[in-house]
């Protein structure tokens, strides 16, 4: 009986199974079932189209919202930069106000305390390098009180401008060994410091050695005639001719171009220590052999206005901040204009005129066959302690107000 039962069971199950499975597949359920499945995947399709929608309009906000706030970091960075300037700028100038109010009160009670003055040395009378070094002494005494007989102030004054330079830069090298100057890297941040936001904005971040200062008074008093890219050009070869003599053996990077080498007149001629200062090997050479030792302020003038760079880009394009030092460093695309002799021109004919062709950069050894070449041999090889040139060919005359020596001594 038992198997009976289970034998009845099974085909039962048999049934029902067959019957689902023929339900399962007749067509109207199929139909409504593959009806189903479509809508389905067209729902998935979309929200996956909206989805991908939604994430590309995000990543367009986003990047303009990172656009937008890159130049807004950069202006107010800008912005920032400017305001600091001119707060060192108001420093600075409260310092020196400041210095002069305790001047003439140091002023004062020495003149009323004779005898604790004297017990108090001057420093601009120790001969220590430390009394003058500017890291040390921020509040160092200025050039004008140390060499009270410089006056390097250009104007329309009938002295002897080309003289008065010369000294200046006779007295600085001379006393080089009483002073301690500035490395080559702060020599650099304020020469374009100082023609970007001016001597005060200088003078604070870095204080000027006595060089320094002199310079100061050369841009301030004569070549402000100059444009900007001039003067930065000009306050560095004067600074590292300068550095040259003071320090025969200084590295490479901050020697002068190489257009300022000594020529062999220069070398085995005595002159004046102004000459070597002037850009082009030719002139230098001219300079020296037509014994030119006069100038006129008016003249010295119209130079510094003549004077130009070849720079077709921006001012600030001849020169990198340097955001963790805080300091300005030379371009290189300056660095290539600077030591190329070809980039130095004269302006106007005012002052070229009188000049050598200005001719492309030579080494010591090929002056030999430029423009003063048979006269340069004669003056180097000549046997006569002192000779005096011939008339045609010692350029007798005056150069627009420069006046000739009447006898050119060689020594």
């Amino acid at each position: 009986m038992e198997q009976q039962s289970d034998i009845i069971c099974q085909e039962r199950g048999l049934r029902n199974s067959q019957a689902t499975r023929r339900s399962a597949l007749s067509p109207t359920r199929l139909q409504l079932k593959r009806a189903s499945d479509r809508m389905s995947q067209q729902l998935t399709r979309a929200k996956t189209k909206a989805y991908i929608a939604h994430l590309e309009r995000t990543t367009a906000r986003l990047t303009e919202m990172h656009s937008d706030h890159g130049s807004s970091v950069a202006q107010q960075l800008k912005e920032q930069f400017d305001e600091i300037s001119e707060l060192r700028d108001t420093i600075a100038r409260i310092a020196k106000l400041a210095t002069g109010i305790g001047s003439s009160v140091n002023k004062t009670q020495s003149a009323k305390d004779p005898a604790r003055a004297k017990e108090t040395p001057s420093s601009g009378q120790s001969g220590s390098a430390n009394t003058f070094n500017p890291a040390s002494h921020p509040n160092q005494e200025s050039l004008q009180e140390l060499y009270p007989m410089l006056d390097v102030a250009c104007g329309d004054r009938e002295r002897d401008y080309f003289q008065v330079l010369d000294v200046a830069f006779q007295i600085i090298e001379r006393n080089h060994a009483r002073h301690v100057f500035s490395s080559a890297d702060v020599d650099d941040d304020i020469n374009i410091r100082a023609v970007l936001h001016g001597w005060d904005a200088a003078r604070a971040k870095n204080p000027l050695d006595v060089g320094w200062q002199l310079l100061q008074g050369l841009d301030e008093g004569f070549f402000f005639r100059s444009g900007q890219v001039e003067r930065i050009a000009i306050l560095r070869v004067i600074r590292s001719e300068l550095m040259a003599k003071i320090n025969p053996e200084l590295p490479p990077e901050r020697r002068p171009p190489a257009y300022m080498n000594p020529s062999a007149l220069q070398s085995q001629v005595e002159h004046s220590r102004l000459v070597d200062f002037f850009v082009w090997p030719d002139v230098r050479d001219y300079l020296i052999v037509s014994g030119i030792s006069y100038a006129p302020e008016s003249l010295a003038a119209q130079f510094a206005a003549d004077i130009g760079l070849k720079w077709s880009y921006d001012v600030r394009d001849t020169c990198n901040y340097q955001l963790s030092k805080g300091m300005y460093t030379f371009s290189k695309i300056f660095n290539d204009v600077y030591e190329n002799l070809d980039s130095w021109y004269m302006k106007s004919p005012a002052v070229s005129i009188y000049l050598p062709p200005l001719s492309p950069q030579q080494s010591a050894e090929e002056s030999k066959d430029d423009w003063a070449g048979n006269l340069v041999e004669e003056v180097l090889h000549s046997n006569t302690p002192h000779e005096r040139l011939p008339q045609t060919q010692a350029w007798d005359g005056y150069w627009g107000g420069i006046w000739f020596g009447e006898d050119l001594l060689l020594q």
